[in-house]
Order: C-alpha cells, then sequence, then structure tokens
C-alpha cells in the first residue's frame, strides 16, 4: 500500500477515535440525540464515498468492499457508541441491531488482522461480546469468536 494512502487512512482512524471519544462524552453528558448523530456523522467521514453502500450491505460484504481491517475496526467502535446512545434513548430494539452489526464488523476485522494486530477490531469485539447474544449471530460470527477464544487461550 502506498504510504500516502496509508497515511490518509490512519488520519481517517485518528478522526474517527476523537470522534468516539465525542460519542462517549456526549451519551455520558445526557446528550444522546447529538451521540448518535455524532457516531453517524463520524462513520460517513471513515467509510467515504462508499458509506451508503457500505452500511447496507451485510457486513461480510462491507469487509470485502472496505478491506482495511483498521478502518474497519474503527467502525466498529462507533457503532458500539451509537447502539449505547440509542439505548439512553430507549431504542432498545435498535441498538440491539446496531451492536449485533458493530459485533460482526469487528470480528470481520479481526478476521483480516494478524494476531497481534488490530487493537480496534478486539477492542469491539471485547466491549459488545457482554451485550450481544451470540446465538443471535450468524454461524460464521459464532465460528469467529469461537476462533479468537482459541487464540486468546493459546496466548496468541
Amino acid at each position: 500500500m502506498a504510504i500516502v494512502q496509508r497515511d490518509y487512512i490512519l488520519r481517517l482512524i485518528e478522526e474517527a477515535a476523537a470522534a468516539l471519544r465525542r460519542v462517549l462524552r456526549l451519551t455520558a453528558d445526557g446528550e444522546p440525540g447529538a451521540a448518535v448523530r455524532e457516531a453517524q456523522d463520524a462513520a460517513r467521514a471513515l467509510l467515504g464515498p462508499m458509506a451508503n453502500a457500505l452500511t447496507t450491505v451485510d457486513p461480510a460484504t462491507a469487509a470485502q468492499l472496505m478491506g482495511d481491517p483498521a478502518r474497519l475496526g474503527a467502525w466498529a467502535q462507533l457503532l458500539a457508541a451509537e447502539a449505547a446512545a440509542r439505548r439512553a434513548l430507549d431504542e432498545g430494539a435498535t441498538a440491539d441491531l446496531v451492536e449485533r452489526r458493530a459485533l460482526a464488523i469487528a470480528l470481520e476485522a479481526a478476521a483480516r488482522q494478524p494476531p497481534d494486530g488490530g487493537p480496534e477490531a478486539r477492542s469491539a469485539v471485547a466491549m459488545l461480546r457482554g451485550r450481544v447474544d451470540a446465538a443471535l449471530l450468524p454461524d460464521r460470527y459464532q465460528g469467529l469468536l469461537a476462533a479468537l477464544d482459541r487464540s486468546a487461550a493459546a496466548g496468541l
């Protein structure tokens, strides 16, 4: 990958991390509506011109189209923060859907990275595991969760 392209991607991820901090702060400050808008705006910026397509296709296709696992991990974190804000708005059903998508995106990111890489994806997976009923996930994601557990148990 060209250095300029990698620098651009790193800048996008840094901007997403800053937005994530704003979303979490807005939710904690009792402004979940503003937090949802901030999370969605940041996700659109992170995803770029393909944002509309990436948000409507299944997670595996989105991951294949997007390619970069670090961006996928950052997107998963933004989705998880959006879900928390939606839960604060008493939008539990929507929050559940967003959390499942966030976990699937995080698992797609983790599957595309070496075992020692992907702090964004692994962080999102860890955060979402306790919130999402794995039995509701498609078999592919249940398998990816099991593979992560095996690699963690092996110390990878």
